[in-house]
């Protein structure tokens, strides 16, 4: 019985750096912004129109800083890796593009939509 415990145990402890590997955070200095909210162009004003585009900005802004974070990390560890003459494990490499290329969809949907806000806010305006 305690064989079977202690053999289920280990196995569940091998397990373990898969899924860990896949929830540790390579950049943990890097964090990601939050998208503002969109605006409906068929009830904005014009000072929400404005209020928006000062938030879609500095949402641009923020998030041309984390992506230039996210690279100075993997930076990082590939200076390591090459000092050390090994490689940056894939799983790092691969995290960290995928933050990148989820952050730069952010930014691309957050200015499709503002700019299809301001378009519709335009085409009721008298």
């Amino acid at each position: 019985m305690n064989r079977t415990l202690a053999f289920a145990a280990l196995l569940a402890c091998l397990s373990l750096p898969a899924s860990a590997e896949e929830d540790y955070n390579y950049a943990p200095s890097c964090i990601a912004p939050q998208p503002p909210a969109p605006v409906d162009g068929h009830t904005a004003t014009q000072p929400q129109l404005d209020a928006a585009r000062a938030q879609v900005e500095d949402f641009m802004r923020v998030s041309d800083s984390y992506q230039s974070c996210l690279g100075r990390a993997l930076g990082g560890r590939q200076e390591l890796a090459f000092t050390t003459h090994s490689n940056v494990p894939v799983a790092i490499v691969k995290q960290i593009e995928r933050k990148a290329n989820a952050n730069q969809k952010d930014k691309e949907r957050v200015g499709r939509e503002y700019n299809d806000a301001v378009a519709t806010f335009k085409a009721r305006a008298p």
